[in-house]
């Protein structure tokens, strides 16, 4: 195509800008009717464009101060305080009337109430004064900003100005408003409090720090309330709105306010959550209970009511609620039976699909849901299993394990299930779409360790293929000893000469793992597959693993005496420990009825490679603390 030469660059220009229209026109078809823009704000006559906004105009605000029911107060505009690209432009507002008056003022979840002027929407309130003398003082930031978040929708690059940082009145707009009041007038931005229902104790001091991060100001709210209305609530502006990062047995609401609804789109609170971008939230409706005073300033108390969609944008300048929309959750059950006492509890809940706060809210989850269970912290044991299931890989990840701990059992049992999904979530092979957590835990006040004395082999001297019987003499807590027999295979490729052998718990690393262990040598995983293998498949802290090189003298570093290196008792040296029995091993003092020696063929061995590590594993009924040595000859 010959263009653009004739008039140089006009031509070029006028063709540019031809291309440009086209192409925008087909992605205007393509995504369907773009809603509004901060250009379109000007345009239509819904709006009031912050150019036609001036001071000592009168209007209403919307928003609502008890159950569902939408109230309005008014408003006077003071003035149109300019911020320029970088800070925004904000309308300063005085609210009045018995319904504001009557709770003290403007409170934290009114953020997103709109405010109109002769009919036309105006804007959002988003800050008030920030423990100042005047709680009726407030900002609006303009409805060109608010559109923002639906071309955010629409996959445009939005470029809000931040709403997070406090906006200062000046001196000149405060002597030429009558302002008499020495100290700087600071407007902060009323954020909606975050409910957290059915959480208590340190389970809410955790999250409630966590979110604090986020500019976020925890609300305890006790149990979860049942609503005082069972009809379903719609979203309408001046509504109340909650967004949850979690929903069932326990659940966090960020409480706030709908500032405009088009079609199935609603954008609400009028500022960020958490500033995540693309979301994917539980939206609900709200009723709000009371507003709470307070010395700083009064906030809303509420709970939220059925969930209408989801949130897809949390921008800075408001979150977008996608009406019929699927929230973007994780399905979590836990069941805990406490064997003191034979009680069995089941919990379950959704939890948000967020990287940064996915560990966060699954560990308020599980110890509020632990503690409520067992009603202690203390002292104990537990077994744990837990199942990971995934939209894309083939088979659901799955690990049990048994543990103790002399302080916090329920903390000890929620740690390797929080290891393995951020692992999951955090790998850097693919990513993994979790779609369902299923959690058993089973605890008890009592200490079931064993710590390993010595071990010995039946013979000391042994031929390549032969198998070897090691007896573990393993000393329960303030029990009798007991003997485990553990039977090795010699490896047909074993040279003549001492073999050393390594009995020890699971749950304790051996000095060459150790060294592994401490050294970053920069090695990669091959693959998701191995790397969930690796997670998964790793002993267990009730295991007795024997394990050798069968390589020459010389590889070794030291040689042992012949007598086995008992390990001292004490306290415990990892605070974890091992699950349940797959292999039963024979007992020498005494045999239960229950317990059979396992077959050679049921105990794991690798017996690959002629310098691999040859390792057996064997389960028990405890937690295998310590470790000990023995050698045995290999006679060709």
């Amino acid at each position: 195509m010959i263009v653009g030469w004739i008039n140089g660059k006009s031509a070029g220009k006028k063709l540019f800008t031809a291309t440009v229209a086209v192409v925008l026109g087909l992605l205007l078809i393509g995504f369907g009717v773009f809603p509004y823009s901060e250009a379109e704000a000007q345009q239509d006559p819904e709006f009031m464009p912050i150019s036609q906004v001036m001071p000592g105009m009168k209007g209403i605000a919307k928003t609502v101060f008890s159950g569902t029911k939408i109230d309005t107060f008014d408003i006077e505009v003071l003035a149109v305080m300019k911020g320029g690209a970088a800070s925004g432009d904000y309308v300063l507002i005085k609210a009045s009337g018995d319904a504001i008056e009557a709770v003290g003022g403007l409170a934290s979840g009114m953020s997103g109430s709109p405010v109109y002027v002769d009919g036309r929407l105006i804007g959002a309130i988003t800050h008030a004064l920030d423990a100042g003398s005047d709680p009726y003082l407030g900002l609006v930031t303009p409805i060109g900003e608010i559109l923002r978040v639906f071309e955010a929708q629409q996959g445009y690059h939005v470029a809000a100005g931040p709403l997070g940082d406090p906006v200062v009145v000046s001196e000149g707009l405060k002597t030429q408003l009558g302002l008499d009041t020495e100290a700087p007038l600071v407007m902060a931005p009323v954020k909606s409090p975050v409910m957290l229902s059915g959480i208590r104790g340190r389970a809410f001091q955790s999250l409630a720090e966590k979110l604090k991060g986020y500019g976020l100001q925890p609300v305890s709210a006790g149990i979860a309330q049942a609503p005082s209305t069972q009809d379903e609530v719609s979203l309408e502006p001046g509504s109340a709105v909650g967004v949850q990062l979690m929903r069932g047995d326990v659940s966090a609401t960020v409480i706030g306010t709908a500032t405009y609804k088009k079609g199935d789109l609603v954008v609400a609170f009028g500022h960020e959550v958490l500033l995540m971008g693309k979301a994917g939230y539980i939206a609900t409706a709200a009723e709000v209970h009371r507003v709470v005073s307070s010395i700083l300033r009064c906030f809303k108390v509420g709970s939220p009511l059925n969930v209408v969609g989801a949130v897809t944008q949390d921008r800075s300048t408001g979150v977008l609620v996608e009406l019929g929309g699927a929230p973007r959750t994780i399905p979590v059950a836990l069941t805990v039976k406490d064997k003191d006492t034979g009680a069995v509890r089941t919990f379950s809940a959704e939890i948000v699909k967020s990287e940064v706060l996915i560990d966060s809210l699954l560990f308020t989850f599980l110890i509020e849901c632990l503690d409520s269970a067992i009603d202690r912290i203390g002292q104990g044991t537990s077994l744990v299993s837990f199942e990971i299931n995934t939209e894309n890989l083939d088979t659901p990840i799955s690990r049990e394990n048994m543990f103790y701990s002399f302080a916090d059992i329920s903390a000890m049992s929620t740690g390797e299930l929080l290891d393995v999904l951020v692992a999951l979530v955090d790998n850097e092979f693919q990513e993994v779409d979790v779609t369902e957590i299923k959690a058993y835990m089973e605890i008890e006040e009592q200490r079931k360790t064993a710590r390993i004395l010595h071990a010995e082999a039946e013979k000391e001297d042994v031929l390549p293929g032969e198998t070897v019987e090691i007896k573990v003499s393993l000393r329960p807590y303030r029990g009798e000893p007991e003997i485990k027999s553990v039977y090795v295979e010699i490896p047909e490729y074993a040279e003549s000469g001492t073999l050393y052998l390594t009995v020890r718990g699971g749950g304790t690393l051996s000095s060459e793992e150790e060294e592994h262990d401490t050294k970053d040598d920069g090695s990669p995983v091959e693959s998701l597959e191995k790397y969930i293998r690796d997670m998964t498949e790793r002993e267990k802290n009730n295991e007795i693993v024997v394990e050798f090189f069968p390589g020459r003298e010389e590889e070794f570093d030291e040689a042992i005496s012949d007598e086995a290196i008992p390990i001292d008792e004490g306290v415990l040296e990892t605070d974890t420990m091992p699950l349940a029995a797959n292999l039963q091993v024979e007992d020498e003092i005494p045999q239960r009825a229950e317990e059979t020696a396992p077959r050679l063929d049921e105990v794991e061995m690798d017996l690959d490679e002629p310098d691999d590590l040859v390792k057996v594993v064997v389960s028990t009924d405890y937690v295998i603390e310590g470790e000990t040595e023995l050698k045995v000859t290999v006679i060709r």
